[in-house]
């Protein structure tokens, strides 16, 4: 996948995720699902996710191993209650604000990288042999689906 296709891929998920949603109300974003978590609790999720990869794409810019490559590498979903128990108290403005300033940094950072760089598992020792446009694709991409397809439920949406 090149950065052209990437960044398509991450345009479309939030686009569908950004109709799904647009239309929603206050009290439709904030009411609890059979999980006990919100459709802004799952954005806030999502805001968490794009802010560690635009510190990850950052880090990896500079040389550096991100901080919580650990957490990326084996899928995160150790962090899951901690990133809720951090989010869930915010003000739905904020959530929004996030959710959609994340994703706008990480294009825009991910804008300035080329397809080599992106694409070559060797690139980065801390990726251990993934690279890095399959980082973004899955914790980005297939996040953003994965959340979709939970709010299509909760709001009864085909």
């Amino acid at each position: 996948m090149n950065k052209h296709e990437l960044i398509e891929r991450l345009e479309s998920e939030r686009a569908a995720l950004n109709a799904l949603i647009e239309p929603l109300s206050e009290d439709q974003l904030l009411a609890a699902g059979q999980n006990g978590h919100s459709i802004k609790d799952a954005l806030a999720y999502l805001a968490v996710w794009a802010s560690r990869m635009v510190t990850l794409l950052f880090n990896a810019e500079r040389g550096r191993q991100p901080p919580e490559i650990g957490l990326i590498l084996n899928g995160g979903e150790t962090s899951r209650e901690q990133d809720y128990a951090a989010q869930k108290d915010r003000p739905l403005d904020l959530v929004l604000s996030d959710y959609h300033g994340a994703h706008r940094q990480l294009l825009r950072r991910l804008a300035a990288w080329s397809d080599a760089d992106l694409v070559d598992p060797r690139k980065y020792r801390w990726t251990r042999g993934t690279c890095i446009a399959d980082l973004l694709v899955s914790h980005v991409a297939e996040r953003d689906a994965a959340c979709r397809a939970m709010i299509a439920a909760m709001i009864g949406a085909a």
